[in-house]
Parts: structure tokens; C-alpha cells; sequence
């Protein structure tokens, strides 16, 4: 279901986000792009002119999935609270079979709810797929640009940082400045 593609990738773009710094407003600023492996350091080398035009316009597309995507929080809380309803639900059902057709009415009916708030969303959820596409096109040229550099190297993370930035690491979830 696409929604649920757009979902996974909100959680990617939130990780790449956690990972890649903020650009900076002084696009003069030298950019490098570091690989590390195992929290190590593998590469560190300034980006070209192409690399650099190609992650601004992926860091513009995400900030404009941001905005759109924010209706995601309501949309997760919505569909936890009914999945929650429907889960004890079910557990009643199972606990008392001579109730099933009390139980499967009550499934429907929070199935039903949830059906309308989503329809009710859809202008939103249309927008956000939207963007998400154009914030997948961006990422997949910046990613373009980055391939020969990256070419083989070992590595399990990428960070790109302006001068002046503090690298930032998830080693084992744990972020760390190394």
C-alpha cells in the first residue's frame, strides 16, 4: 500500500536526517562527505560542484516533505488508537465466542471509523505521497553523484558536513561525537 511506503520512508529520510548535518545558510562553506565503518572513518573527501548541488536539492525536498508530513503524527495516532480497539476487540472475542456477533459488529464499526478519518485525510495523504516522491528523486540523484566516491569502500554510514559542523554518530543507537 503506498501509505505505508510513505511511511518507511518518513522512518528513512528521519534516519538520514539524524545523520547528514543541517546545511548551513553559507552555501560558500567547503561540504565534505565522510563514510565510516564500524564508527570508524574510512573516507573523508570535499564534495564536488555536482555532489553539492544535487545534496541542496535533496536537503530542499526534505524540508518540504517535513512540512507536508506532519499530518503523519495524527494519522499514526489515529490508527493506534483503533488498532488498539480493535486488538481488545479481538481479545474479548476470543475469551467469549458466544458474543461473536456483538464483537464482529464493534470490529466493523472501529474499522468503519478508521476508514472515515483517513478518507477524510486524503488531500493530505495525496500531498504527502507527492513529496515523497520528489524527496526519493533527489535522494536517488544525490546518491548518483556520491556512487563513484563511494566505490569500494566499506562502509555503514555517510555523513556530509559543512565546515564548522560537529560530526554526529550512531554507534550501536547511541549518537557520539567522535
Amino acid at each position: 500500500m503506498r501509505f505505508k511506503m510513505t511511511l518507511a520512508l518518513v522512518a528513512c529520510m528521519a534516519s538520514i536526517t539524524t545523520v547528514a548535518s543541517t546545511l548551513s545558510a553559507d552555501k560558500t562553506k567547503p561540504a565534505r562527505l565522510i563514510a565510516y565503518s564500524d564508527c570508524q572513518p574510512v573516507l573523508d573527501v570535499p564534495l564536488n560542484e555536482l555532489q553539492l548541488a544535487a545534496y541542496d536539492r535533496l536537503k530542499a525536498q526534505q524540508r518540504e516533505f517535513d512540512k507536508v508530513a506532519l499530518p503523519l503524527k495524527k494519522v499514526d495516532a489515529l490508527i493506534q488508537s483503533h488498532d488498539d480497539e480493535i486488538a481488545d476487540i479481538r481479545q474479548a472475542y476470543a475469551n467469549y465466542e458466544e458474543r461473536e456477533n456483538d464483537n464482529q459488529r464493534r470490529i466493523e464499526a472501529a474499522s468503519q471509523k478508521l476508514d472515515r478519518a483517513l478518507a477524510e485525510m486524503e488531500s493530505e495523504l495525496k500531498l504527502i505521497d507527492g513529496q515523497s516522491d520528489a524527496l526519493q528523486i533527489a535522494a536517488m540523484a544525490f546518491d548518483k553523484t556520491i556512487e563513484p566516491t563511494l566505490a569500494g569502500i566499506d562502509y555503514d554510514q555517510v555523513q556530509i558536513l559543512r565546515e564548522n559542523q560537529t560530526s554526529r554518530m550512531y554507534c550501536d543507537g547511541v549518537a557520539e561525537n567522535p
